[in-house]
């Protein structure tokens, strides 16, 4: 059985294998551990990466939901292309993922640890493309005046807690003639009411979509069964 203990995104996976290790097989078994762990590493990263870009907060910033209030949200963000973005983000968290394992051994039982580090995710948070300054024009008297507004869309999915914006709202319901103006083409910013960061992109207060799955015992224990077979092979 699988143990995790975790901080933010710290993640642990502890497990025992009991193959009655004795001294004559210790150092085989340890060496099949020191032999796969690259393979261990590289396997865990894309687990977790392909957990990451299968959600639909990642499918909402792709437009995947165009339309949808509650899960578009390329629209939401007022984002143009963001594929790019999210390319660079993707490489960022594999680059953070910092993984190591150790093995230990008694007269009768091997125990694996992996553990992997907490993301950054101030330095995810300034990467390029994950803010953008929206225009908008107004007349005064005879003069167009234009005010520029910093968006910061990419802080706001890092930390939902500071993805507030008071005294606009977001509305989908565009004339033709909005939807020009519009960075998506399927919503827009108007004055009144207040928007907040959708619910999807905070499903637990507090913890953003990477933290809030890394924190589900349903997909760390599948990813844990898959690794343990790996180990399993190599001690044999």
């Amino acid at each position: 059985m699988a143990s995790f203990v975790r901080g933010r995104t710290n993640i642990k996976i502890s497990h025992g294998f009991t193959e009655m290790v004795s001294k004559r097989i210790k150092s085989r078994l340890e060496g099949g551990i020191r032999s796969i762990s690259g393979k261990i590493k590289d396997r865990l990263r894309d687990d977790i990466m392909n957990m990451i870009v299968s959600t639909v907060v990642w499918d909402g910033i792709l437009g995947n939901y165009k339309g949808d209030v509650d899960y578009d949200l390329q629209a939401h963000f007022g984002l143009r292309d963001p594929s790019k973005t999210l390319d660079i983000i993707e490489k960022e968290i594999r680059r953070q993922i910092n993984i190591s394992i150790r093995s230990s051994s008694t007269k009768n039982n091997l125990k694996v640890t992996i553990t992997m580090n907490d993301l950054d995710y101030n330095v995810i948070a300034g990467l390029p493309g994950g803010t953008y300054i929206s225009y908008r024009r107004i007349r005064k008297g005879n003069k167009n005046v234009v005010y520029g507004t910093e968006i910061p869309w990419l802080s706001w999915l890092m930390d939902p807690s500071s993805a507030t914006v008071g005294g606009w709202h977001v509305n989908f319901d565009l004339e033709n003639t909005e939807k020009s103006r519009s960075r998506s083409g399927r919503a827009l910013m108007f004055k009144g009411g207040g928007w907040n960061i959708p619910a999807v992109c905070n499903p637990t207060v507090g913890v953003n979509f990477i933290d809030d799955l890394l924190l589900d015992d349903k997909y760390m224990s599948l990813i844990s069964r898959r690794l343990i077979d790996l180990i399993r092979k190599a001690i044999k």
